[in-house]
């Protein structure tokens, strides 16, 4: 989303300019470089998957664990796949879900959130 919020630092909005791709007077695409994510059709190793909500009113970030069952519903809601049927969206949903631990991120600041998510993942 822009404009970026005030407590972004200097090094967050180079990145955010070094990496976007289109850009609106509101939000901004990034196209992040072959090495820090897999390109259309390629596939880089998931260990968890986290569902993120963002809540103006919530105090810290809280990281919970989601039910597969939830998390499905959330893929499938979420999914653009013009490549597959509803039955392979389905498939695909439930395989990438099944394989990992699912996550959900309750936050209000996205700086406080990528805190909580590299403290938790690192």
């Amino acid at each position: 989303r822009l404009p970026l919020p005030e407590e972004a630092d200097e090094d967050y909005r180079d990145f955010v300019d070094d990496n976007s791709l289109l850009t609106w007077p509101e939000m901004t695409v990034l196209r992040l470089a072959p090495d820090l994510a897999a390109e259309f059709g390629g596939s880089l190793p998931i260990t968890a998957i986290v569902h993120l909500r963002r809540d103006t009113k919530a105090g810290q970030p809280t990281l919970t664990t989601m039910p597969r069952p939830a998390m499905i519903l959330v893929l499938l809601e979420q999914i653009f796949a013009p490549h597959f049927n509803q039955q392979g969206e389905l498939a695909a949903c439930v395989r990438l879900a099944g394989d990992v631990d699912c996550w959900q991120l309750d936050y209000a600041s996205a700086f406080d959130a990528a805190e909580t998510l590299i403290a938790h993942f690192s």
